[in-house]
Formats: C-alpha cells, structure tokens, sequence
C-alpha cells in the first residue's frame, strides 16, 4: 500500500473518462452495479427490457438521456416462449438495434460461485449486461446477507475484470403483500438492502397511489397498469429524482410517462 498523496497532487490526478451511459443514473466508471426492484409480477423483467432496449438504440429511458452501447440481456426466469412475444412487442416501440448492439439469452440458474468462467466469457464484449433476475445466479438463499455480500463482491471484479457495468433485477416482498412497498423498503428488507449497498443507483417498481378525486371527496379507481418508478438510490446523492408515473401500454410492452 502507498502512502497517500498531499491534497494538490490528490485533486489533479487524472480521472477515467466519465460518460453517462444513463444520465444521471449510471456512468461507465461508476465501478458499481444498478438494481430495479419490486415485488412479484409488477413489472420489473419488463423495465429492464425497456432499459436494454434503450442503451442499445440510444433512445431516452424514462426521458432521460442515454449512450447507445452493446447490451447483453440475459434472462434466468423468463423463458424463450415468454420472452419472444415482448421483443416483438418491443420492436413496434423502439428502433430496431443494429447488428451486435443487443444480445439476448435465456439461462437456467447459474450461480456465479460455480460458474464464473463461464460468465464472463459470455458477457465479454458487452458494455451493459442486465441480468433478471439476481436471486437465480446466487449459490444457496439469496436473502442470507453472506450469500449477497459474495456474490455482489464476484460481480463487482468481474465488472472490473470484463469492463462492463452489470444492471440486475432483484424481488422484494413486505411480509404484508396488502401493503406498498416504498423506496425506502429496498434498504430495510431482507433479500434487499444488501445488494443495495453495492449499488450505484436502485429503482423500485410499485402500483401507482390511488388519487383524490377532484374536490377531494372520496377516491378515483385505481389503474391496474398504473405504474410509479421511485428512485431509492441514484448515483448523485445530492440531485433529487423524482419518482415518474407510467402507464404500462401492453400493446408495445412500454412504460408512457404520465404527463403531469
């Protein structure tokens, strides 16, 4: 270990470059991981699509900027026959990705512990590799805090190792299902918050909250494809995101922005 530099030498060493592959949510030299939570069937598998649909064509994800680079999207829950009829849906929505920008793939489980290798060699050449979700590449329960603490500290040198930054899906669930999970959930819950910890940015999926009606008596229908994007943890402490109310439009398996 070196010793440290003075403060002068400190500020003017020089930086890796800094480029946003998803502005202001994740950056190529962020050296950590991305989450998207949520609970069972809200559409967290559908959202990473979205994003890995977005970064290999350049287009906004939830109006926010993005850097058009190779993706590898790699499925261990969704299966070929489940995951066809959304790239489809998804083709109708976005521009298509030109050849090499966007690999998919179905996987059984593979626990990275066991199959490290193998991993790597078949995201290498990726710049984002999104994996859906986290709890089928972990050996053992995914909820034990050892268990996530491992696999988070494998995934991070292989991120280091491959250069690419890993975007990964992870399921939350409140003992009481009746209840909304809110942002702060991803940090308190097992099975959460310690891949959290790891993360540069988190995102939760939840059901939109059921809305006033005008002039204040009594409460609107709730919207089953209403669908809230929170931020629980973004990779500039200091810049405040808002959460984003969607509409998810079945027909094109995208998330509109809801217009205030």
């Amino acid at each position: 270990m070196k010793p440290g530099d003075d403060l002068a030498a400190f500020l003017n060493r020089k930086q890796p470059n800094h480029h946003w592959l998803i502005e202001p949510l994740i950056s190529t030299d962020s050296g950590r991981y991305g989450l998207v939570g949520g609970r069972p069937d809200i559409g967290k598998s559908n959202l990473l699509l979205n994003m890995g649909f977005c970064l290999a064509t350049g287009t906004p994800f939830l109006g926010m900027k993005t850097r058009r680079v190779k993706v590898g999207y790699y499925s261990l829950e969704l299966m070929e026959a489940e995951l066809k009829p959304r790239l489809q849906k998804l083709l109708k929505a976005y521009p298509e990705p030109q050849p090499d920008m966007l690999h998919i793939d179905c996987w059984e489980p593979m626990p990275l512990s066991k199959h490290e290798e193998e991993f790597a060699a078949a995201v290498r050449g990726r710049d984002v590799v999104i994996v859906d979700p986290i709890k089928y590449m972990v050996s053992g329960n995914y909820i034990e805090p050892r268990r996530a603490t491992d696999f988070a500290s494998m995934m991070l040198r292989l991120m280091r190792q491959e250069s690419f930054v890993a975007v990964m899906g992870i399921q939350v669930i409140k003992e009481n299902p009746k209840y909304s999970l809110e942002p702060g959930d991803l940090f308190k819950l097992k099975g959460a918050g310690d891949y959290v910890e790891s993360a540069t940015f988190a995102l939760l999926v939840e059901k939109s909250p059921r809305k006033h009606k005008p002039g204040g008596f009594g409460w609107d229908k709730s919207n089953p494809d209403a669908k809230t994007i929170h931020f629980a943890k973004q990779a500039e402490a200091d810049r405040r995101l808002e959460p984003i109310d969607t509409i998810y439009d079945y027909e094109n398996c995208k998330f509109d922005i809801v217009k205030p």
